[in-house]
This record gives structure tokens, sequence and C-alpha cells, in this order.
């Protein structure tokens, strides 16, 4: 019996999926009728068998097998660059923004983050605690009384409200810097805008400090207001406002210049309380010349530390930045000239600068001079002695520090 010429059944094939469609697809279909070299030694059984025939097949499918490998390796590329060019194309949604639930609804747009300041307020209270002192003096004194902005440390052990006086300042210096700053300006502002504002204005004038409109209305030439004419814009003179001269022509007189009873009251309610204008600013110390010293070298910052204030006081800005929100006036370049020129004239030890800060000192500090004659404690002596004693004691190499027995 003849074997049978219909040998596809031998080699069963599971048919494949097309992977692409079109030219590529035809050549797919053309390279699987052509039979595998495994199917050689099926037809060299087969009586009408042909070698030569099978080797050029078997060669062509190798060939084919080359090509199509080529184009599928285009057709990925091609695939590639459309993907590419398609999300190029077609717009990105922006990523929601988180919510920050921990934000205080209050907080100032100028803090990134008020839950890591205030964390940062207590780590500073926990280093006060562990650094400087375990107690406090007087639990009700440290949360009532206010920071005075121009404390000397001369005066710590003087009595019990220095000693109280001196443990805010060392709060206050372990504050970070943005929680410092903020409550220094918010509460020198909220002092002569409000608390202090009896004792720094007439009684007639406290009814136009409501509005920034009364304000401007009443109070822009005190300040320094220039109307703006066919060449300039209105500006703010810095120099040529009556607000800083005790005697004020129209022209700068440097004679005149930061004498103003208005400013060493503002900085008087500043330094010393919100009545800090209705009393006296008195030294009383067992180290008196130290003091003396201390005040002394801060007289020439202290003279323009209360100026720019005193615009802002009748200006129509509702808040004491940088730049005044509604007269664009720079407080920060105006505190800068008025240090540059002083420390200038002071240089140069121009007389009039001397007298300017004795006029200062003679006002706030009038008793810095002289003897109180306060009475003196039983203490006093012995602790004028152990300052003494520590003040005179020979240098020396310190002993080796002993390391107590833990129990």
């Amino acid at each position: 019996m003849p074997p049978r010429r219909r040998i596809d059944s031998e080699e069963p094939t599971t048919p494949e999926r097309p992977r692409t469609q079109g030219p590529l697809a035809n050549i797919i279909n053309v390279f699987q009728q052509i039979p595998r070299a495994r199917a050689i030694g099926i037809y060299a059984g087969c009586a009408f068998f042909n070698v030569q025939r099978l080797l050029n097949l078997l060669q062509l499918r190798e060939d084919l097998q080359v090509l199509l490998n080529e184009a599928e390796d285009v057709f990925s590329a091609k695939d590639s660059e459309i993907a590419d060019l398609s999300n190029q194309v077609v717009p990105t949604k922006n990523r929601k923004r988180r919510k920050r639930f921990h934000r205080a609804d209050d907080a100032d747009d100028s803090i990134d983050n008020p839950s890591s300041l205030d964390e940062r307020v207590r780590k500073a209270g926990r280093r006060f605690a562990v650094n400087e002192a375990a107690f406090f003096i007087n639990e009700v004194d440290i949360w009532t009384n206010e920071a005075e902005d121009e404390f000397d440390y001369a005066t710590e052990f003087n009595s019990k409200t220095t000693r109280v006086q001196a443990q805010i300042q060392d709060l206050l210096r372990l504050l970070p810097n943005d929680a410092r700053s903020r409550r220094q300006r918010s509460a020198a502002v909220h002092r002569i805008r409000h608390a202090s504002l009896a004792h720094l204005s007439a009684a007639d004038e406290l009814k136009h400090f409501a509005t920034a409109s009364d304000r401007f209305e009443h109070f822009k030439d005190r300040v320094g207001y220039v109307a703006a004419t066919e060449t300039k814009e209105a500006f703010y003179s810095a120099f040529k406002a009556p607000i800083l001269y005790d005697q004020f022509d129209g022209e700068l007189d440097v004679d005149h210049l930061f004498r103003n009873p208005l400013l060493l009251n503002i900085y008087a309610c500043i330094l010393r309380g919100p009545d800090g204008a209705c009393s006296k600013v008195v030294l009383t110390s067992l180290r008196r010349s130290a003091c003396r010293e201390s005040t002394t070298s801060l007289a020439p910052l202290l003279v323009p530390s209360p100026t720019p204030l005193s615009p802002y006081l009748y200006s129509a800005d509702t808040k004491f930045q940088r730049r005044g929100d509604q007269t664009d006036i720079n407080y920060v370049q105006r505190h800068m000239d008025y240090v540059e020129q002083l420390r200038k004239a002071l240089t140069s030890k121009k007389a009039r600068v001397i007298d300017l800060l004795k006029y200062w000192d003679d006002i706030l500090f009038p008793d810095a001079d002289n003897d109180d004659g306060a009475a003196r404690g039983g203490d006093d002596d012995e602790m004028e002695s152990v300052l003494e004693a520590f003040n005179n004691a020979p240098s020396r190499e310190s002993p080796p520090a002993v390391r107590p027995p833990f129990h």
C-alpha cells in the first residue's frame, strides 16, 4: 500500500495569533505555510521526494525569518514613538495637593508650618529647664510681665523684679527667630496704638485713630507727606517730617532732629510698659558704673530705634511690616538710614550728636549717676565681698572633673 501523501497531520500545529495587522500579517501567513526542518525527514520517505526543492524551501524559510525579525523591530520602535507623541499631546492632570489639616486657622502666611514652630518652641522650653533654671522665680510674674526690649543684664540681681525680667529675656533668647520677631513687633505695635495711645497723643486727637482714612486726613503732614506734582509722585519724606523735630520750619535741621518728645515717649512706653511715658527710669545697682557703661554703649542704637514707630503711629498703615501697606514707607530702610547718619557723625565726634545722646540719657535715665541712698540689707555687704573675691581671684588651671558615682 503506497504511503499517504497527506503528511501535514503528522506534525500538528497550533495556529498563532496574529501579532499585528497589514503587510506584516501577510508575511507571517506565508511564512507559516513553509515546512520546518523537522518535516524534511518525513518528506524523505515520500516517492515524490525532491531534495533540492526542500533545501530551497528551508533556505527561504530562514531568509524570511530574518526579514520578519527586522520588521518586528521596526514596528516596535514605531509603536513606542507613537505612544510618546500621544503622551505629549494629551494634557496630564495636576497632582491634587494634600490638605494640611494641622495648619492653624490664624497662622501667619510667613510661617511655613505653625505646627513645627510650636514644637520648636516646646523644645526651647525644655532647653531652658535643663540649661537655665529648673524653676521660675515667680510663676505669675513670668507670664504677666512684659519683656523690656532694652533690658540691662547688669541690673539682673538688683531686685526680684529684675530677676524675673532676666528670666523672661532668657526665655526669649531661646525662642526661634520667627516666633521672637513676631512677638516683639506685635507687642510694640499694639502698645503704641492701643495701650499707650492716651500718653502719646493729645486727647482731642484720639478719635482720629479709628480708621486709616482718618489718620491719613489728619496726620499726613505730620509724618512728612509730600503731595504729587506734575513731575513727581507723592511720597513721604524720611528726614523732613515734623514728627522727628522739636522745632520744625520745613527744612532739615540737624540741631533739632530726633529731639521730638514723642520719640522718647514711644521708647519709654516700649521699654517700661504702657505707662512708661509717665515715669522715669531709675537705675539702682551695686554695680552702678557697669550699668552706666552698658547704657552708654547702647545709646547710638537707642536713638533711632523708635523712629520707624513714630511715623507708623500716625500713618494710614494698618500693619507694621517692612513696607507700609497704605503709605509704601520702607520702615526698614528708614531705620538703616537713621543709624548710618548717627554713626557717621559719632565716628567723627560731631558735637551735636554727643549733645543728642546726652539729651536722651538725661531724660530717660535721669538718676543714672546719682546715689539714691536706698537702705541696704544685712547681706548686701556679704554679696559685695563675694563679688570682690570672684573678681580678684587669681587665674589657675582647673582641676580635673570627677564623675560622681551612680547608685
